[in-house]
């Protein structure tokens, strides 16, 4: 992901992010924003820290920097100086129609005619007759770029006062989920606190103060965007906006409702002016509403489509009809009105609902506790000066990753680029959802960090686009099944492609996502899940390969992938990402017939197309070729890593199964790191992810050191998808978490792996509550690697034997499972461990003294 976007120009966004950054600088050692006295941070701050969260000394900026909290559906954002606030509302289906023509050309019954020239001519001449094949089907040729995320609006909280501001420190508490600024005048203490109810789908916002002393303002920003029809209505007590997109497909309603404690209440039309208050409670909530739009491709706005006839839809989540009801705003004002005014009642039971996902997984790598006090500023600003990543930030890195999942991970969709937060009408990226890396990075630690009941939103989303994604099998290649481009927001048509960008070749987007639907199952033992959800998403991506491949077998009987782009970094037949997807796609698809009984026909034809499969090849240096074509070179000064997707996705790679692949992988991955000199964040998730699973502890912790490197993380804790950090983007935290759970646990059914790839910056450690494929919890894993000491406890849902596998550089000198010593056995290549016998809901405990051994492959130079 990264090539312009026709709304923001690369050179002013970089100019932009330089004087925002001088701004903020400045912004701790000048005047606030509005002009008053100096603004002094809270000098303790350590004992501010909660146990799982940050603090931060100065007031925020810019939006990035923002306090951020949200609870899948809705997002709120709160940043400036206490005396001029402001909080940006957010909400996933917020997506800004563009009036774009969303027709995907009809260019399948041209196929063979575009292989052949490709075969003939190369992929450049492939591309210009795809265009002319495009227009021939009355196409524009232009790329099509998703309608982008945007804000749903946006409240300045104006609170004056005179003096300085003192004791000032913003708070984000991970494991609660609330957020709050406090700080002190010469009138005495001030907070301003917010949290996005899970529960209750609302955002409340409290500003208290001294008996009687809270004086503020409250109004709502012109909507910033020509391309909405607004209506802003201010009452005493009440801020109402009804917004409609000129270019269709509906619109979204706000409503805020203002509740004082004493004081009084008046406005003027425009604002809402409180005075004398105790304090001052927001409770908000934005409804997107749909309606069908005629004359394109895309279901989810056809006029059949029956969700504009459906009476079940959620009030005070989205509404969908033939045309806008006006009773949609006044239930949705009741709704608002019904909701306790209390904020303590309403923070309490939200906040439980929240620790009860949150507190299942932690991790203690033995930090420095003066380390563990630093606020976010000094804790990144010193990793980057001293160009480490320490324990500490490792820690706080991971309760951030799970905290913006929770943030962005909602029961109707998942997190987009941005996860579920923006302040910018002109989002980079359309901040989408970005499907040849991005998307699978937001939701990587799902599972590991035990939270696979939050990716229901994700599953709900792409089986709602599979008519969409069908279009575009049928229309580009003439197939049956599903296509998903690389590309989506409100709809999943695949529209981003020109003559400069080929995103037409790129196909394997619906098996990757495919990838998440079978790893549910193996992570929960959902065999319900399995059958309803996972097999027919899965039948359908196998029935667009079972299609597109059919025309295209060599004179070996191989099939040939073509047209074949490896995202983003060129095309050429049988990229080696199409063969490792398809292959695990197929494969599980075949293991879930045979786990369910089912469809012993179609086994064998799944076995079939396997053996057809192109084989991935190696080149003259050992590498695994990007490529799987003798003629095609590599180039790995790149960001993308798709050739390695074996080893960051689908664990195909292993030296107990093919050596020499294993081998080849591990020289692919050190050129990569060798070559790249890109420093987008993904590229470093994905090759951190890889050094994993090929049991390189060091490359990994060196890969998600670069975060801290680079400057990566904004000082809420959600990355940037540059070193800066630029342009918030969450797929490094959606990673992070999952990159530390695999250097303490990897599994496959069957076959757990403890410590595969434990750095040496972090000898002594804890994890607790991650999960495991077999439907096994891991209760704790504790390692001591300075003494030698190993321990664990392990529950299997569910009764069954399975390996586990010891540290790859120890060697055993005891081994107790439940008290008792047993003897270790070869379990693999240079890999000891021994059978365990487990029964459902029963805890195992694992206890081994070990020797390690110093094995690890050095960092390239």
């Amino acid at each position: 992901m990264k090539y312009n976007h026709p709304l923001v120009s690369g050179i002013v966004a970089l100019i932009l992010a330089a004087l925002l950054m001088a701004a903020c600088a400045m912004a701790q050692t000048q005047a606030s924003p509005n002009g008053s006295a100096t603004l002094t941070p809270m000098a303790n701050i350590s004992a501010l820290m909660p146990k799982h969260g940050t603090v931060i000394t100065s007031p925020a900026v810019r939006w990035e920097d923002a306090l951020a909290a949200g609870n899948g559906i809705q997002g709120a954002l709160l940043y400036g100086d206490p005396r001029q606030d402001t909080l940006i509302v957010d909400h996933s289906r917020c997506w800004l129609p563009l009036g774009s023509v969303e027709i995907v050309p009809n260019t399948g019954p041209a196929l063979m005619k575009l292989r052949q020239v490709i075969a003939s001519q190369g992929y450049h001449a492939g591309q210009q007759e795809f265009i002319t094949q495009g227009k021939a089907a009355g196409w524009s040729g232009n790329l099509t770029w998703t309608d982008p995320f945007h804000p749903g609006f946006i409240l300045d909280i104006d609170q004056p006062g005179s003096g300085p501001i003192s004791d000032y420190a913003r708070v984000e508490n991970f494991e609660t989920g609330e957020v709050w600024a406090q700080w002190r005048t010469s009138k005495g203490a001030y907070s301003r606190r917010m949290f996005v109810s899970r529960l209750d789908n609302i955002i409340v916002v409290t500003t208290t103060g001294p008996r009687g002393a809270v004086d503020l303002t409250v109004d709502m920003q012109p909507i910033g965007n020509t391309n909405i029809d607004a209506t802003i209505v201010t009452a005493v007590n009440q801020i109402t906006c009804h917004n409609v997109y000129i270019h269709g497909k509906g619109g979204y309603d706000g409503v805020v409702r203002v509740i004082t404690q004493r004081g009084s209440t008046t406005t003027d039309g425009k604002v809402v002016t409180v005075s004398g208050a105790d304090s001052v409670t927001m409770i908000i909530r934005i409804q997107p509403w749909k309606t069908p739009v005629a004359g394109n491709d895309d279901w989810q706005y056809s006029p059949k489509n029956p969700d504009f006839f459906r009476s079940d839809q959620t009030a005070g989540v989205y509404r969908a009809a033939v045309s806008y009801n006006p009773t949609w705003m006044k239930e949705l004002t009741a709704s608002v009105d019904n909701v306790s005014p209390n904020y303590e009642t309403l923070s309490t039971t939200a906040s439980a609902a929240w620790k009860s996902i949150f507190d299942r997984t932690a991790i203690d790598l033995n930090a420095d506790p003066a380390d563990r006090g630093l606020s976010s500023e000094a804790l990144i600003s010193n990793a980057k000066a001293k160009q480490e990543l320490t324990p500490a930030l490792a820690e706080r890195m991971y309760d951030a990753g799970r905290y913006v999942f929770m943030c962005s991970a909602g029961p109707y969709s998942p997190p987009n680029l941005f996860g579920i937060w923006t302040g910018t009408w002109q989002p980079a990226w359309s901040g989408d959802y970005t499907i040849d890396t991005n998307l699978e990075l937001d939701v990587q630690s799902a599972y590991s960090a035990n939270m696979a009941d939050l990716m229901g939103g994700f599953f709900r989303q792409w089986d709602a686009y599979v008519p969409d994604f069908q279009t575009n099998a049928e229309k580009l290649y003439g197939c049956r099944g599903i296509l998903a481009g690389i590309r989506a927001s409100n709809n999943g048509l695949d529209l981003h492609y020109n003559d400069h960008f080929v995103g037409n070749q790129w196909t394997p987007g619906a098996a990757w996502i495919a990838h998440f639907y079978y790893d549910y199952y193996l992570f929960t033992g959902d065999k319900k899940f399995l059958r309803n959800e996972a097999v027919p998403y899965m039948e359908q991506c196998a029935l667009f390969y079972q299609d597109f491949l059919a025309g295209s077998v060599d004179s070996n009987g191989r099939y040939l992938f073509t047209p074949s782009f490896s995202a983003e970094n060129g095309s050429g037949d049988d990229s080696s990402q199409d063969i490792e997807i398809s292959n695990e796609l197929i494969s599980n698809l075949i293991d879930a017939y045979q786990t369910l009984g089912i469809k012993p026909a179609r086994v064998v034809e799944l076995k079939a197309m396997l053996a057809k499969m192109p084989p991935l090849l190696i080149n003259d240096s050992g590498q695994l070729k990007e490529w799987s074509n003798p003629s095609q070179g590599e180039k790995n000064n790149h960001r993308h890593l798709m050739h390695l997707y074996g080893a960051f996705q689908s664990r195909q790679f292993s030296p107990d199964n093919d050596l020499s692949l294993y081998n080849a992988a591990l020289v692919a991955l050190h050129n990569r790191l060798q070559a790249s000199t890109e420093d987008a964040t993904h590229g470093f998730m994905q090759r951190a992810m890889a050094a994993d699973e090929l049991g390189l502890g060091e490359y990994a912790f060196d890969q998600l050191s670069q975060l801290a490197k680079h400057g990566s993380i904004f000082e809420n804790m959600v990355d940037g998808h540059y070193g800066g950090p630029r342009i918030l983007c969450d797929d490094g935290n959606g990673a992070t978490p999952d990159i530390l759970d695999q250097m303490a646990v990897q599994s496959d059914v069957g076959r757990i792996l403890l410590l595969p790839a434990m750095p040496s910056e972090l000898p002594r450690g804890t994890l607790t509550g991650t999960r495991a494929r077999g439907a096994i919890l891991i209760n704790r894993v504790s390692w001591d690697i300075p003494a030698g000491e190993l321990s664990a406890k392990i529950t299997s849902d569910i009764s069954q034997t399975i390996t586990l596998v010891l540290p790859p550089n120890a060697l055993v000198q005891q081994l107790t499972v439940d008290g008792k010593v047993r003897q270790s056995t070869t379990v693999g290549l240079k890999k000891l461990g021994c059978l365990l016998s487990l029964q459902g809901g029963r805890t195992v405990s694992i206890t081994a003294k070990l020797h390690f051994v110093e094995t690890s492959t050095p960092l390239p130079a």
